[in-house]
């Protein structure tokens, strides 16, 4: 192009509009874009990304009314353009006639159009529909396919060349394996191998419509269908194909039952170290509980002292017990104004009246277990002698017991005896009690675990009970028992109150035997 033209273009705007004019090297501009194309399709692609770098700057717009630096401006543009409509999806083949259709569009059309246009053009253009994700597309396709596929093979058609790989089979063959997935067969005799599995499957539904499983019921039913569409043969096959199935996948059950076993036995490890943690924290609740009840009581030592001054001038026992349950109710009614009991539960708070009621008696327990003093004693020795006479004597065949046979073998049961010997070193009632219904539980523990199958009732139980009793030989049992009647008495129920009765029972029918 002349320098005459070049003079005309840069003469032509008189005043300065804002509009972008025409660049003088407009013409060469394109041609070296054209020559970038040339080179990128000839394997340069280094020359491209070079002039693309270099054109990669900011329009100076409304600088000097738009000036000589069009073509720059214009070269942003369409760069702008390509890289916004057509990001990551640009066709080779393409490129060419999109830059050049680009230059000379976009170079007509700014002469009408101001700065501001431009940009809020290029702003608010939305997203072309190609940066969506291609991966959408090709599920839709796939799946399409898929569907199309599936339609066009009939289910219910049943190829005899290839059975085992039809859709019939494959679905009989599961909902077979479902069906005989019970923890219990029945058994089914006769009918001929060709009706074995039908005839399973028919009692099984005989069940299951005599227990008014419907869910069952119609699952086996739907099982029978699909299996007449079966010859014999092909209900062999059927057959056949689960065992070896099951073959296949014994060593993966076996697997299983092996993880199952380590998954159990861990369960069982932990629950054990909960058991123990939970009574660890209970014994720790319980001493920490017997600290603070023993600081309670020590700002009330002067009450204590006195309470043990009159209980031992007392000399009628209903006057005793009336001033014991007196002062205990006293001492409760302080403990749950005490501050350091504040945030208690109700547990801990029944634990700590316990603490309380155990130190009282622990004060006055030999008082309280010998009212009469040496009249007491005496009677107890006097007892305790004629045991120790039966003792020498007695087995589990003696006239007055007969223990049966088969309970004899755990004989003479050592662990009652050793928890029935613990009853003297116990100065609450309720402790006394405790220990004697822990002593009937391991008896009938024993005699459960010498029978298997019979529960032991209460004719088994007594004999047992006074042949423990006889063997222990426990001091002081007559003033125990008196002792857990005056204090005790009004609070015994339940199972408790049943096993004290029995070893009251037997205590009367020992001062009986010879």
């Amino acid at each position: 192009m002349g320098g005459g033209t070049a003079a005309a273009v840069v003469a032509a705007p008189a005043a300065s509009t804002g509009a972008i004019p025409k660049s003088i090297s407009f013409d060469k501009t394109a041609d070296k874009e054209e020559e970038s194309l040339g080179d990128m399709k000839h394997g340069s692609g280094r020359s491209f990304f070079k002039n693309l770098n270099k054109n990669w700057k900011l329009p100076k717009i409304g600088r000097r009314g738009g000036g000589a630096r069009g073509s720059k401006g214009d070269d942003y543009h369409r760069s702008a353009d390509r890289l916004t409509n057509d990001a990551f999806n640009i066709p080779e083949h393409a490129e060419g006639p999109v830059l050049r259709r680009a230059s000379s569009d976009d170079t007509a059309a700014s002469a009408g159009e101001t700065s501001d246009d431009i940009l809020a053009k290029y702003r608010k253009k939305p997203l072309a529909a190609e940066d969506k994700v291609d991966g959408i597309a090709d599920m839709e396709v796939e799946e399409s396919r898929r569907e199309q596929e599936e339609q066009e093979v009939p289910l219910h058609e049943l190829d005899r060349d290839n059975l085992e790989v039809s859709f019939v089979f494959q679905d009989a063959r599961r909902k077979l394996r479902l069906v005989l997935s019970e923890v219990e067969l029945p058994v089914v005799q006769g009918g001929g191998e060709d009706r074995e599995v039908v005839g399973l499957l028919e009692v099984m539904l005989a069940q299951a419509l005599n227990q008014q499983d419907r869910n069952a019921a119609a699952q086996l039913r739907e099982t029978l269908r699909c299996l007449s569409l079966f010859d014999q043969e092909g209900c062999y096959k059927l057959v056949r194909s689960l065992l070896e199935e099951y073959r296949r996948r014994s060593p993966y059950i076996a697997y299983l039952v092996r993880s199952r076993q380590g998954l159990l036995s861990s369960l069982a490890t932990l629950e054990k170290v909960a058991l123990r943690l939970e009574n660890e924290q209970r014994m720790s609740s319980k001493f920490l509980i017997t600290v603070c009840v023993r600081l309670f009581l020590e700002r009330r030592e002067d009450e204590l002292q006195q309470l043990k001054v009159q209980f031992s001038s007392t000399n009628v026992m209903d006057e005793k017990i009336e001033l014991v349950v007196q002062f205990l109710n006293r001492l409760w009614e302080a403990l749950e104004q005490e501050p350091m009991l504040a945030a208690t539960s109700e547990d801990q708070r029944q634990e700590a009246r316990k603490a309380v009621e155990r130190a009282i008696f622990s004060e006055i327990y030999m008082a309280a277990l010998y009212p009469n003093t040496e009249a007491d004693v005496s009677r107890d020795l006097v007892l305790q002698q004629h045991i120790g006479r039966l003792s020498a004597v007695v087995s589990p065949n003696h006239r007055d017991l007969k223990i049966p046979r088969r309970y004899q073998y755990e004989c003479p049961w050592p662990a009652a005896q050793a928890e029935l010997r613990r009853l003297a070193a116990f100065k609450l009632p309720a402790d006394k009690v405790h220990c004697i219904s822990r002593v009937s539980a391991i008896i009938m523990n024993l005699l459960s675990l010498a029978q298997d199958k019979a529960v032991p009732a209460a004719d088994d139980f007594v004999p047992v009970l006074v042949y423990v009793i006889i063997k222990a030989n426990p001091p002081s049992l007559l003033s125990t028992v008196q002792f857990v009647d005056n204090f005790y008495r009004d609070r015994l129920c339940g199972e408790e109150c049943y096993w004290w009765m029995q070893f009251v029972g037997a205590v009367e029918f020992i001062k009986t035997m010879e």
